[in-house]
């Protein structure tokens, strides 16, 4: 039976560029793009009009496919904008690294810039939202200028650089952040793209099930199964998934999506894009798929003459790469499966959509792609073996020619396929050491300490708890312990092994944080990894300092509680010289509610450790609203009603409260000043015997002492208590006139005539 006659090239016609499946869904997100471009900066910012956003979500959730597709409705007018004539399009990668003069950029009108990929950029995007933003530059002044993010994630890896480089940087950066009404103190604001509904879903399936003429009727069962294949929803899988079907159509067969799972899928599609090449023209050999895969692994090979015909490296790799003169049409066809529009300035793009990518790399240690039977010998093309230690080789040298590149590749095939029989293959291919090596093209040379072996270890550091959080620390054992070994054996290197322990405690960190936040948190994993880390004489003292914190709390997470090792840990914290403001009162936060949890309690030390965080002069905000907080409810717990009434009062007017902690920490602490009111004030008789223990607080000025009983008068009105609030008010008015303080009586006064009372 013939082929089914698909429109174009496979894995071509998923890429975001060539819209083969209409996008369903996104009507609402394409709005809040618009509204974005429309969008005025914040009335104090200074400099152009420049904002950025960042948009996230899984690969294939669509990020790049609604950019693609909101530029072309911003080039056909299709939306309703402030300003006419937009210039639109995605950065190249080339542009990403090599473009540096931002500051003389020359725009004639207004312009939308769409960065994808952003963590292969980070430090130069962060760069030139800088450059522009304090350039000197009238033409920059005439026209907005945004910046559209597209990223997985916002992890620690790429936003330090982002926003960390210089105080110039950071200042640009959170200056011209784009911030939805929630995100006010978000360090890098963000919109994540969420799955799609079910009949988008259930629409970006059939549309390719259906396309060549197939009948596919709506099906609860297999839109049940499709969104089993894909917990996230995504239309790349949807699609990709409708092509299965297609295939089964085309087959004669009933629609069935058990038999596939996400990596199958995948091989499916590389399958079929490989017999092409093998039965098409021009040929491509195995040299030449070696190629695509070292281009994938370094995000693409620079389009830089001579790089790769006279790279003195290169001739190493003879026997596996084609290191004569490339024949042109056979790079055209290579490329042609690989590459956007976007990288057409590569020499040789990198194989997209990266989630194709990842499954291209991990078959190929598997040997899987070459298990394509010749149509007419009946054999395989490439022999199973070689293809593996052909590949194992090109990791290796990646590692050299782009080591950011393929530490971003490997986090991405943990995201995408935790679980691969071959990620571990992948991961534990560790370089050849080599000093100096190139970053990739464009990038910041590396520290002058760093070798290839230093680049691996940090790609494990971003590894390690990741792999625990999705479920796969088999694989984080085996890593840790790898980096651990090549540690032991770099005692005559001691530059290079100080950077590989600073790794291994960071990796060690974060990992037992992991285990904290499992859905069925790990616990006791979590506190040997932590106690390693403090036992680690190289661990930087920052880590050994959290470690200690977060060890004492988990102590007291276990069952049965060690209440004992808690208070140590945070003790230890405490003693120290060199812990930050920060670590101080967290230790003394957590240490005083140790000592609240002990049986029996010793509220009266819990008490004296909260007190001494809100006596601090450079404790943090969020610390001091916290500490604040767990002081008023330890107070209300040992009915010293007036105290707590008074701390809650305080914290409501103060700064710390109102502006400075998070929007979290603040809604926490009005939170249970509320509940202090609805359970501590809600009758006459106890409001009247609160004011009585409030009278003989030892308070020291007027002024503090009647502030809070406004404070908690107001709550108490807003609450629909104006009965109990009045009271208040008399008390404090009692109060003034006992001090005879005429400005008080008549802020008193004034009150008293709004709320109603004229006596």
């Amino acid at each position: 039976m013939p082929e089914p006659q698909l429109t174009g090239r496979i894995a071509q016609s998923f890429r975001y560029t060539s819209m083969r499946v209409p996008m369903f869904g996104r009507n609402a997100e394409l709005l809040e793009l618009e509204t974005f471009l429309n969008a005025q900066p914040a009335e104090d910012q200074r400099g152009p009009d420049l904002l950025w956003w960042l948009w996230t979500g899984p690969g294939g959730m669509g990020k790049s496919r609604l950019a693609y597709e909101f530029c072309q409705r911003v080039k056909e007018k299709q939306l309703h904008l402030n300003h006419e004539d937009w210039t639109v399009g995605f950065l190249t990668n080339q542009a990403k690294t090599s473009f540096n003069d931002w500051a003389k950029w020359q725009i004639t009108g207004p312009t939308l810039i769409v960065v994808d990929y952003v963590e292969s950029a980070a430090t130069q995007i962060g760069e030139a939202l800088k450059s522009i933003y304090h350039a000197d530059n009238d033409d920059l002044r005439k026209y907005p200028i945004r910046f559209l993010l597209l990223e997985r994630d916002t992890n620690d890896r790429w936003v330090d650089q982002f926003t960390a480089i210089s105080a110039g940087v950071r200042e640009a950066v959170e200056a011209t952040a784009y911030r939805l009404p929630d995100q006010a103190q978000a360090r890098v604001p963000s919109r994540e793209l969420k799955p799609l509904d079910d009949d988008s879903l259930w629409n970006s399936f059939a549309w390719i099930a259906s396309e060549q003429g197939g009948n596919i009727a709506n099906d609860d069962e297999l839109l049940t199964t499709l969104k089993e294949l894909d917990a996230h929803h995504r239309p790349f899988y949807a699609a990709i998934a409708g092509l299965a079907v297609q295939q089964q159509l085309h087959d004669q067969q009933h629609p069935n999506l058990r038999q596939w799972d996400q990596a199958k899928l995948m091989e499916f599609v590389i399958h079929r894009e490989v017999e092409h090449w093998r039965n098409g023209q021009p040929k491509v050999d195995d040299k030449h798929a070696n190629l695509l895969t070292l281009a994938t692994l370094c995000g693409g090979l620079p389009d830089k003459p001579g790089f790769w015909t006279q790279a003195e490296f290169i001739h190493d790799f003879e026997a596996i790469l084609p290191c004569d003169v490339v024949d042109q049409a056979q790079r055209a066809a290579l490329a042609e499966f690989a590459g956007s529009a976007v990288q057409q300035q590569a020499w040789l793009p990198d194989l997209e959509p990266d989630i194709l990518s990842e499954i291209w790399v991990l078959s190929r240690l598997a040997a899987d792609t070459g298990a394509i039977i010749d149509k007419v010998t009946h054999k395989p093309y490439t022999d199973p073996e070689n293809m593996v230690s052909d590949t194992q080789a090109l990791i290796r040298l990646a590692w050299v020619l782009n080591y950011y590149n393929v530490g971003i590749f490997c986090i991405r095939c943990i995201n995408d396929f935790p679980h691969h029989n071959q990620l571990l293959a992948l991961l534990s291919i560790v370089p050849n050491e080599t000093s100096n090596p190139i970053p990739g093209d464009g990038l910041p040379p590396a520290p002058s300490q760093w070798s290839t072996i230093d680049a691996w270890g940090y790609m494990v550091v971003d590894s390690a708890h990741r792999l625990v959080a999705l479920e796969n620390d088999t694989t984080s054992n085996v890593l840790l312990d790898l980096l651990k070994k090549h540690i032991d054996h770099r005692h005559d290197h001691e530059k290079r092994a100080v950077q590989l322990h600073i790794a291994y405690a960071q990796a060690l960190f974060n990992r037992a944080v992991a285990y904290e936040e499992l859905t069925l948190p790990q616990y006791e994993l979590a506190i040997k990894d932590y106690s390693t880390v403090i036992e680690m004489e190289e661990a930087p003292n920052d880590y050994r300092v959290k470690a200690l914190i977060n060890r004492g709390s988990l102590y007291e997470q276990l069952e049965p509680p060690q209440s004992a090792q808690s208070i140590e840990d945070c003790t230890t914290v405490i003693n120290m010289r060199d812990a930050s403001a920060d670590q101080l009162t967290r230790a003394l936060i957590n240490r005083g509610m140790t000592y609240g949890q002990l049986s029996p309690s010793r509220t009266d030390l819990e008490i004296q450790d909260y007190t001494a965080v809100i006596e601090m002069e450079d404790t943090p905000a969020n610390q001091y609203v916290n500490a604040l907080c767990y002081r008023a409810m330890t107070y209300a717990q040992t009915d010293q009603i007036a105290w707590a009434g008074f701390d809650f009062a305080t914290g409501l007017i103060l700064p710390q409260v109102q502006t400075d902690c998070s929007e979290q920490n603040k809604n926490t602490f009005v939170y249970n000043a509320c509940e202090f009111c609805d359970k501590q004030l809600n009758s006459i008789e106890q409001a009247t015997s609160f004011l009585q223990q409030y009278a003989m607080l030892p308070i020291e000025t007027l002024d503090e002492k009647i502030r809070p009983l406004v404070t908690l008068g107001a709550l108490l009105n807003e609450r629909e208590r104006s009965n109990l609030a009045k009271l208040f008010y008399q008390e404090a008015m009692r109060m003034a006139q006992e001090a005879n303080d005429s400005e008080q009586i008549k802020q008193m006064t004034l009150l008293l005539n709004n709320h109603g009372d004229t006596e």
